[in-house]
Formats: structure tokens, sequence, C-alpha cells
């Protein structure tokens, strides 16, 4: 029991020392990506390094995976109490969804297929001349 609520304050450590590199990094450099994306990349670039996930690391993000639903209460609740404002600028927000989630939905496929290797470069371009 001691040994399981270590390993998960540790992975917990592990994961906030990655946001707060990330959250640095941003603001030494001001580049105009969130710290928490940095954070992020900085993190996988350790794991690709490491070749796999620590006991430590794995029990503190199941720990932050059981709880998520808490984390976005926030933000409905901010859009519960902005709704005025959201009802007023609704047509710029639905011509943003509109126009961007096409595009992400595709891209993320592509990205699915070319990471995981199901879709070849070759299966893109159609055959001419085969009938």
């Amino acid at each position: 029991m001691i040994h399981t609520i270590t390993n998960t304050l540790a992975g917990l450590l592990y994961l906030i020392l990655f946001y707060c590199l990330g959250q640095w990094t941003q603001s030494a450099t001001q580049l105009p990506v969130p710290g928490s994306i940095l954070g992020m990349l900085y993190l996988f670039i350790y794991l690709s390094w490491r070749g796999q996930v620590s006991h430590r690391i794995l029990s503190g993000s199941n720990l932050l995976i059981d709880y998520l639903s808490l984390i976005l209460i926030p933000g409905c609740v901010g859009i519960m109490t902005c709704f005025q404002l959201m009802a007023r600028d609704a047509w710029v927000i639905l011509l943003t969804l509109a126009i961007t989630l096409p595009f992400s939905f595709c891209l993320a496929a592509w990205l699915l297929g070319r990471l995981t290797g199901t879709l070849q470069p070759e299966s893109i371009t159609p055959e001419v001349g085969n009938r």
C-alpha cells in the first residue's frame, strides 16, 4: 500500500517537473507555444529515449486519468457563465469549427495511418492504365 502511494506521488512529481520545465522554457524563450505543450513534448522525448514508461509515471498518469472529468469541470462552468458572450459570437464559433474540424480529423487520421504503418505513400495515388 505504501509502495503504491509512493510510486503514484513520484509519478505525479515527474509529470509536474516536465510541466514546470515546459513553462520555464516558454517564459525564457517567449515561444508562441504554451508551456504545458512544451512539457508534454519533453516528456515524449524522455519516454522515447528511454524506450518504456516507468511504473511511477504510469501510476501517476493513471491517477490523473481517473479524475479527468473533474479537470474538465472548470471549462464547462466557464461556458455556462459566459453563455451570453458565446451566443453573441455563435456564428464566428460555428464557422471556425466548420472550417477547422474537418481539417483536424483528416490530419489526425492521416497521421495515425502513417505512424501505425497502415497508410503507405503509394496507396494515396491512384493506379493508371491497369484496366
